[in-house]
Parts: structure tokens; C-alpha cells; sequence
């Protein structure tokens, strides 16, 4: 385990890093690299890494570990930036402890599936909280609205709140909370009222 100077400049933290990409390269491995997070009040995931940006950006990928908001026991894993591959795909997670052999209860890191949440968009959501903004609660009125007036196909509802400026993940949320449900009709899935819904 080593430990680069985190208060370098960009330029020397690139630097310092030089050594680490050799020696990953003549080997075939990945290295991983972790850091905690600053009290800087921006959203923007790259900028809430200790230290210089310059290990961020000398990185293939970054990700940011954040709590879940539907469950405190659960982690979300969501990506800061990917330089190869999805760059919006993150991961849910949580601690259990499991019996193994003799050695007793251990932890162990159970993962529940994808989520579809960059950690910018993570870290808006709690900025909104924090100033006392509801996000889901303007989500919810925003749905109630598209749905007033029957179902919508998913794809669609989806391209009207990234129009309108609404988090998917905040309409994802208000969707238990006003019991819209999803259905598939055909090869489409629609989003719709309780009182629309199929029988």
C-alpha cells in the first residue's frame, strides 16, 4: 500500500502516478485508488475528491460511494467518470455478516443490482435536500401531470422529464409514493395510473 502526496499539483500528482501505471501495465493488473470525499459544497463528483485533481483525471474511472435515500442500510456506487464503457451504470450494495467455518460472523459485501445513477446526480439530489428543495415531491406533481391523461411509454416519459429539467431518479422515486404502475403492452413498457391500470 502506498500513499501519494494528496495536496500535490496536477502536474506532480500525474507524475506520481507514473510509476503505478508501469508497474500495472508489466503486470496486466488494475490499480485502485481511495480517497475520502472534501465538505465542498459542489455537485460535480470529481470536485469532491480530496486532493488533487490531478489522480482523478489521470484515472480510467472514478466512482463515488454514497447512501442510499430508500434504505440507510444500503450503498450506492455510482460513477464519477468512465473512461471506457457506460458511464451512467452504478451499483447497489450493503454489509452483511455471514458464518464461515470457524472464523465466525464475517463481513461480506452483498450486491443488489444495477442503478441507474451517475454519482453528479447523487450528489445534486442531497444538495436539493439540504436547501430544502423536495425533488420527489416536484417529481410527483410532474408525474400526476404526464399521467393525467392516460399511459405513457416509458421511453418517451423519460425524454419529456430530461426536457423538462425532472431527475429520473426523483420521478423513479414519486412513482411509489402517488402508486403509478408499469406495464408492458405489446413489446412497449407504459407508465400509468392506479386507475388505468390493467385488470
Amino acid at each position: 500500500m502506498a500513499t501519494p502526496q494528496v495536496h500535490a499539483t496536477s502536474g506532480a500528482a500525474r507524475s506520481a502516478l507514473h510509476p503505478y501505471k508501469d508497474f500495472a501495465a508489466r503486470w496486466g493488473i488494475a490499480i485502485v485508488m481511495i480517497s475520502h470525499t472534501n465538505k465542498s459544497a459542489s455537485v460535480e463528483a470529481l470536485d469532491r475528491i480530496v486532493g488533487s485533481k490531478g489522480f482523478s483525471q489521470a484515472a480510467r474511472a472514478a466512482y463515488l460511494v454514497v447512501k442510499d435515500d430508500e434504505n440507510s442500510e444500503v450503498r450506492l456506487l455510482l460513477p464519477g467518470k468512465v473512461n471506457h464503457g457506460k458511464d451512467r451504470t452504478g451499483f447497489r450494495y450493503r454489509i452483511i455478516e455471514e458464518e464461515v467455518d470457524v472464523a465466525g460472523p464475517t463481513p461480506k459485501l452483498e450486491w443488489l443490482g444495477e442503478v441507474e445513477l451517475t454519482a453528479s446526480e447523487a450528489l445534486a439530489d442531497q444538495a436539493g435536500r439540504a436547501r430544502g428543495a423536495s425533488r420527489v415531491e416536484e417529481a410527483r406533481d410532474w408525474l400526476i401531470e404526464q399521467l393525467a391523461a392516460g399511459p405513457v411509454p416509458s421511453s418517451e416519459l423519460k425524454s419529456r422529464a430530461d426536457a423538462a429539467g425532472v431527475s429520473w431518479r426523483a420521478v423513479e422515486r414519486a412513482k411509489d409514493t402517488i402508486g403509478a404502475r408499469t406495464a408492458k403492452v405489446g413489446k412497449t413498457w407504459e407508465w400509468r395510473m392506479p386507475a388505468s391500470a390493467p385488470r
